[in-house]
């Protein structure tokens, strides 16, 4: 059975596309990546609306690239909010930092299109228990990323960064 070939992500692909509900555009086992093999795009952070500043449990750390960070959890798993990244044009070949909970229902994690509201990929209902970096859709129109908790539950929450990261060593880009 193929797997991603990245140790942060030895989950099987064929798997994978089966959690999704029919018609959702899913992504790719290669759409995850180690945090540690990216680096900031720039200083810039992305416009963001909803979330509290640094809202992670206490003992989840914030790794030092990725700052600042904002998620749902405000003192308790029982918060619920939502979270607007953009609207934005995602440079290519850029990442989003992400993490959830141990328990992931309830939560949702979505990237549209602003002017249409077409879906360009959504996580499937799965735990990121440790951060991530989320390939974002190569396009020229300008995107939203949806961040929502509507659970209330032990572990469901869910946490972002407003940090851009690529690979390190990209050609025009900030070569990091």
């Amino acid at each position: 059975m193929p797997t991603s070939g990245n140790p942060c992500c030895s989950f099987s692909m064929r798997a994978y596309r089966y959690v999704a509900p029919l018609h959702t555009p899913v992504i790719e086992a290669h759409e995850f990546v180690d945090l540690r093999t990216l680096c900031r795009r720039s200083l810039e952070g992305v416009q963001r609306v909803g979330g509290s500043a640094g809202a992670l449990p206490p003992g989840v750390q914030t790794p030092p690239n990725v700052s600042p960070t904002f998620g749902t959890w405000a003192g308790s798993d029982a918060s619920v909010d939502e979270i607007r990244l953009g609207p934005f044009v995602p440079p290519p070949d850029s990442f989003i930092p992400i993490i959830t909970g141990p328990s992931a229902e309830d939560l949702t994690a979505t990237i549209k299109e602003s002017k249409s509201g077409r879906v360009l990929a959504q996580l499937p209902p799965m735990a990121l228990t440790h951060w991530v970096a989320w390939r974002l859709p190569q396009t020229t129109e300008a995107v939203e990323i949806e961040i929502r908790d509507a659970g209330r539950g032990w572990g469901q929450w869910m946490a972002v960064s407003t940090t851009l990261l690529q690979q390190r060593g990209i050609r025009d880009a900030n070569p990091c």
